[in-house]
C-alpha cells in the first residue's frame, strides 16, 4: 500500500501546529488568526482521519499478517481517544472570546493536544505506516 499521502498529510498537520505554537505566543496580537488556524487544522486532520478508517486500517484489517492487524486495532482504538481529546478542545476553543477570557489554559491545553498528536504521529510514522507499505 502506498502510503505517502498519510506521510503528506502529516508533513502539513506539523506545519499547521508550528504556525499555531507561533501564534500563541502572543494570544492577544494574533486572536484573529488563532481561531481560523484551529478551524484549518481541525478540517485537516478530520480528513485525515476519515481516510485513514476506511482505507488505511481497512486494508490492514484484511491483509493477514498478525502483527499489522493487531497494530492496526491497537492504534484505531487509541485514536479514538485522542480524537475525542480533540473534538472536546476545538468546542472549547474555537471560539475568540473563550481564548482571551482563559488564555493560560489555552495555551496549556494546546500544548498538550499538539504533544498527543505529534507523539501519535511519530508512532504512525515509524511503525504503522511501515506495516501498512509492506503488508497492505
Amino acid at each position: 500500500m502506498d502510503v505517502s499521502k498519510y506521510r503528506k498529510d502529516h508533513q502539513d498537520l506539523l506545519a499547521q501546529v508550528e504556525l499555531l505554537q507561533g501564534s500563541i505566543q502572543d494570544v492577544e496580537g494574533n486572536i484573529g488568526e488563532i481561531p481560523q488556524l484551529l478551524a484549518q487544522m481541525s478540517a485537516k486532520l478530520k480528513i485525515h482521519l476519515t481516510t485513514e478508517d476506511k482505507v488505511l486500517y481497512v486494508n490492514l484489517a484484511s491483509c493477514g499478517n498478525q502483527e499489522a492487524v493487531a497494530l492496526a486495532k491497537t492504534m484505531q482504538t487509541e485514536m479514538g481517544g485522542i480524537k475525542s481529546a480533540w473534538d472536546l478542545y476545538i468546542e472549547k476553543w474555537r471560539i475568540s472570546s473563550n481564548i482571551i477570557n482563559d488564555k493560560d489554559t489555552f495555551i496549556s491545553e494546546t500544548n498538550d493536544i499538539f504533544a498527543a498528536l505529534a507523539k501519535r504521529i511519530d508512532s504512525e510514522e515509524s511503525t504503522l505506516y511501515d506495516l501498512a507499505a509492506k503488508y497492505a
